[in-house]
């Protein structure tokens, strides 16, 4: 029995073999199948189809697929547009503009604003036909309410026509106060000196004024008498540092020029792909143009 068993598992062995070597000879001799060269389904740059759209917007930067657009491209009529008149003529009536006549203000972007057309349909026609909004008694109401008419009391008027405050509260604290009183006071004005910004503004490299910035002069005092006179905050040297790692030294690699003084590169790296690149090459190169563009997708056509 244990021969017979032996006997077996070599002939499955052998057989095995015998199929393999038959598989591989089969898939060998099957031809090669063809490579896909076709540039379809290729990312184009949306400006290709920007005849499609009543107003075109160009994006360079956007990619969209060849063969959805292409299908719309087919399927539409020649002269149509996007948006068409009819979808048009239905966002009119929804656009704020439309009901700008019983506004006291004209409406600020009222032409991108889309309201509720039945809504305000049904304002429209049940107001007078000189009704305003707000109306005057409605703007004395608030008049009270609005910093401005507080400002008296202020050192420096600060006018915000979108601040509202409590009347009742802003009003009994005007009533206390002297004639004459001004907020802050000047001695609330020299015990803050020490706080504010400005005074440290000699130790930067660039003077930025900061009126509105405070900071805490027991930390910034220690390290302005520490440092020398003609000590700068950045320092020369960090400065010269940061330079070589501008994207600005790598411009002529680029088709278009990136203003990018808030952009900071390994300079080790881009120095050894400037110099790997012939000194005519540009990033994209023609090639990639071709076909995002969609040039050789119409030539392959």
């Amino acid at each position: 029995m244990a021969r017979l068993r032996v006997l077996l598992m070599i002939l499955y062995e052998k057989i095995n073999r015998w199929w393999n070597k038959i598989w591989r000879r089969q898939k060998q001799s099957e031809p090669p199948q063809p490579v896909d060269d076709s540039l379809e389904g290729v990312p184009i740059n949306a400006d290709k189809y920007n005849s499609l759209f009543i107003t075109p917007i160009p994006s360079p930067d956007v990619f969209v697929c060849s063969i959805e657009w292409e299908k719309i491209i087919k399927t539409v009529p020649k002269n149509y547009k996007l948006p068409n008149s009819n979808t048009l003529s239905i966002f009119e009536t929804m656009k704020a503009d439309y009901y700008r006549s019983i506004f006291n203000t004209p409406i600020l972007n009222g032409s991108s604003l889309f309201v509720d057309p039945e809504t305000w349909g049904s304002i429209n026609k049940n107001i007078p036909g000189s009704y305003k909004i707000p109306n005057p008694l409605i703007e004395d109401i608030f008049k009270v309410m609005e910093d401005d008419y507080y400002s008296s009391i202020f050192l420096n008027r600060i006018s915000d026509d979108k601040v509202f405050v409590d009347s009742e509260i802003w009003q009994t604290i005007k009533d206390t106060l002297p004639l004459n009183y001004k907020i802050p006071t000047h001695l609330i004005e020299k015990i803050f000196e020490p706080f504010h910004s400005d005074s440290y503004n000699s130790i930067f490299l660039t003077d930025i004024p900061s009126p509105n910035v405070f900071i805490d002069p027991f930390v910034w005092e220690p390290i302005k008498t520490v440092i020398t006179q003609d000590f700068k905050i950045p320092n020369p040297l960090s400065v010269q540092l940061f330079e070589q790692m501008k994207p600005d030294h790598y411009n002529d690699l680029f088709l278009l020029q990136i203003d990018g003084e808030e952009i900071v590169v390994d300079s080790q790296i881009w120095e050894q792909v400037k110099e790997a690149v012939p000194a005519d090459y540009k990033v994209p190169n023609s090639l990639i143009l071709d076909i995002t563009s969609g040039k050789l997708l119409e030539e392959s056509n």
